[in-house]
């Protein structure tokens, strides 16, 4: 187990492992996420693609299927073979890894993009920093860090996951690591989380 300032990660793979185990994965939306899906038809070319708790592996599968190398990455076992099951049904070359999203240095300077959705918000606050910086080492330069902020109306000592994301807060630490892009509330973010989101791009530097 990857030890992070002296400290386990703080939510185990067993947990998330139940939360498949019992139906209780509320973060899947069993679809490509909308915003991820038109910002994709703006590229012309082929990308080196990371996604970070993947789970069922709704964005990776879609992007596999339009030509891009995709390393779909979950802690959760029960995620990872879910979207092993799936592999040989949809014929795909999505590329599956069983790792803790800080155990990933063998990947530095891989990536054209980050895909980032649910993620961020699933592991601790304090945690968040290095994640970013994670997240900057595994891009290539120039490469672009893509995601969705949620839930941006929750405060962070209300517990989680998911845990509150402070916008402000959030971007000072990404602009250490990143060039700020573009930033908005979505306009077509699934019912349940209407004004609770904002989709980020950055540019690595």
């Amino acid at each position: 187990m990857i030890l992070i300032n002296n400290k386990p990660p703080a939510i185990s793979s067993e947990f998330w492992n139940q939360k498949y185990i019992n139906n209780q994965d509320k973060w899947s939306l069993n679809q490509p996420t909308p915003i991820f899906k038109e910002w994709f038809k703006s590229l012309n070319n082929k990308n080196n693609i990371l996604i970070p708790g993947a789970g069922k592996g709704d964005d990776a599968f879609y992007l596999a299927s339009k030509g891009h190398k995709v390393y779909a990455v979950d802690y959760s076992i029960e995620a990872i073979n879910f979207m092993k099951s799936k592999v040989k049904e949809k014929e795909s070359t999505l590329h599956i890894l069983h790792k803790n999203i800080f155990e990933l240095e063998e990947y530095y300077g891989k990536f054209d993009i980050f895909l980032e959705y649910t993620c961020f918000c699933a592991i601790l606050p304090d945690e968040r920093e290095t994640y970013i910086k994670e997240s900057s080492k595994l891009l290539k330069k120039g490469g672009f860090f893509v995601g969705i902020l949620f839930p941006i109306n929750k405060s962070e000592s209300d517990g989680g996951p998911p845990f509150g994301v402070n916008f402000k807060q959030t971007i000072k630490l990404f602009k250490k690591y990143y060039k700020i892009i573009e930033y908005n509330i979505l306009p077509n973010s699934v019912q349940s989380r209407i004004n609770q989101e904002i989709f980020i791009c950055l540019k690595n530097v």
